[in-house]
């Protein structure tokens, strides 16, 4: 009719959703006066809430199946990025809150190694100033070297801050789940389903043209399993590498078994860790020695599950005895040089590979002055036992479906070699949830395959070039075992070179920061231009 307005180009819901938007912007916004602030929260509170659908089911933007570290860690990153979202967060067993920790003296025997770029995003989450220097010490210097040869790689952060810190499981995980808490509580949009998990999802076949006012049958259908029933423009599985969220969806995986287990334990040191990083290649598998407070520090040792049973089994003087003597052990160059009797073109290549070990050690302290080898600290007592875990590869063979995302290790694990778990699925959570803002922002559907694919495309080429950097390296310092000869003898050779070359070291100090996003791929080009001789097996990628 004459003098009606036309129709508004956008659906009611997505109305409501960029006034909630601007609501909370403003509700942010310093300038404005507490009592204005005060006003937008409840605008943007009430105008966020869960809508119900045809069957008065709440439906949410984003439900995020694991309120872990990474879950976690995605929901309180969209709260921050897509002010008015409606974000769910379904969590099966809530950690015990922070403050509850605090006045534990023993470390958890579980740590995590954290990147300074994985730091900066736990900060953005306002949760990284709750354990940092406390809970979660810096170090600043890493050694790694081998128990055949006298080759080794000692390299520090070069003033740049830390190379990395060393965080508990528990601690971490009641850092961000508290946050959760606070935004559940506040106007954030953000609701908890605890005590709860999945017992089936329903996703709808891909609809190009969904949006955010689309009807409830074209949305993922999510019930738990103490009987509620919610819809979502998008699932997110956070929940572990048994996702139930991926096994419902029928999203097909794939690993690869190392057949070793990691053995944990927390230890106390006789004096200061040195704010020092230890990794010893042995020939069952490496060893590290990660520092947390003072004397304190935790171990992972990858061993045969028989020879973790047997470790896990001894009394702590017994375990901390045996750990010394793994880093105690002696090996030289010479060691190679003993298979010159093995005649014929080995000797001759070995005596060659030997030869390049003693130049680049030289080249080492004489062009470059890198510090000699260092001694780690002895470990003086086993604090609360050990415990082990199996160790494997693996991955999902698909990142993201319509209305269908993974992260963590529901999409992917790695070896603990390099201690980049948990930072890989840092980086997920990151990486979805700055995907999502981008596409809200230009009114695209959260769930569509279209968005969810630059997710799936950003980060699997991420993790691919970290699962193969770290299957690698393995790989390398599996091949020859413990007997001297010629992968030992090029081992030494190539990390007495990549020890002598700055430029190399440089790349291995970004690799571990996790300040450089193409540092694995540069780091798997440096290992095996210098390693790759040394490897007398193939090894598989995993299907």
């Amino acid at each position: 009719p004459r003098g009606r307005p036309p129709p508004h180009p956008l659906p009611m819901r997505a109305r409501i959703a960029q006034c909630a938007s601007v609501c909370a912007q403003a509700a942010a916004a310093e300038v404005a006066p507490a009592g204005a602030r005060s006003f937008w929260r409840r605008l943007a509170s009430t105008a966020s809430q869960p809508s119900p659908g045809a069957a008065g089911e709440p439906i949410f933007d984003v439900l995020v199946v694991g309120g872990g570290v990474v879950g976690g860690t995605l929901a309180c990153r969209l709260t921050d990025l897509m002010p008015g979202a409606r974000i769910g967060v379904v969590e099966p067993n809530p950690p015990p809150e922070l403050d509850e920790l605090r006045s534990l003296v023993d470390p958890d025997i579980r740590v995590f190694a954290i990147t300074p770029a994985s730091g900066r995003i736990l900060d953005s989450c306002r949760v990284w100033e709750d354990i940092a220097d406390v809970r979660a010490p810096a170090f600043t210097r890493m050694q790694v070297w081998e128990s055949v040869g006298s080759g080794y790689v000692r390299f520090g952060s070069d003033g740049q801050g830390a190379l990395g810190f060393v965080a508990e499981n528990r601690v971490l995980g009641s850092a961000v789940y508290d946050r959760l808490r606070a935004l559940a509580t506040g106007a954030s949009g953000l609701r908890l389903f605890e005590g709860t998990t999945l017992k089936s999802l329903s996703l709808p076949p891909h609809s190009p043209g969904a949006a955010l006012g689309s009807p409830p049958q074209e949305l993922a259908r999510v019930e738990t399993a103490d009987g509620r029933v919610v819809r979502a423009r998008l699932v997110v599985g956070a929940d572990g590498g048994g996702s139930v969220t991926r096994s419902l969806a029928g999203v097909g995986s794939w690993a690869k078994d190392y057949e070793q287990h990691g053995v944990v334990a927390s230890v106390r040191l006789a004096g200061d860790n040195q704010r020092t990083a230890w990794q010893r290649f042995l020939p069952a598998g490496p060893l590290a020695l990660l520092p947390l407070w003072n004397d304190m520090s935790s171990i992972v040792w990858s061993v045969p599950p028989a020879e973790a049973a047997r470790l896990k089994a001894l009394p702590g003087p017994d375990l901390a005895a045996e750990i010394n003597a793994a880093f105690a052990q002696q090996g030289s160059a010479q060691d190679a040089a003993a298979a010159a009797s093995q005649g014929g073109a080995v000797d001759l290549f070995t005596k060659g590979a030997v030869k390049l070990s003693r130049a680049m050690q030289g080249a080492a302290h004489t062009v470059t002055r890198a510090e000699p080898m260092g001694t780690p600290p002895l470990v003086t007592e086993v604090v609360g036992g050990a415990a082990s875990f199996p160790l494997r590869m693996a991955g999902a063979n698909e990142y993201a479906r319509s209305r269908l995302a993974l992260v963590g290790d529901a999409a992917h694990t790695v070896h603990p070699l390099a201690g980049q778990g948990l930072n890989l699925g840092l980086g997920d959570a990151d990486a979805l949830a700055r995907t999502l803002a981008r596409g809200a922002e230009a009114g695209r559907d959260v769930g569509s395959l279209s968005l969810l694919r630059e997710y799936d495309g950003e980060r699997r080429a991420q993790v691919q070039g970290m699962q193969t950097a770290l299957d690698v390296i393995k790989a390398v310092f599996a091949a020859g075992g413990h007997r001297p000869g010629v992968p030992s003898a090029v081992r030494t050779a190539g990390m007495s070179a990549i020890h002598a070359l700055g430029p190399l070291k440089n790349e291995m100090a970004a690799f571990a920061m996790g300040s450089d996003s193409s540092a694995a791929a540069k780091v798997v080009g440096s290992v095996g231009a210098f390693l790759s001789p040394s490897l007398s097996t193939p090894f598989g990628s995993g299907r």
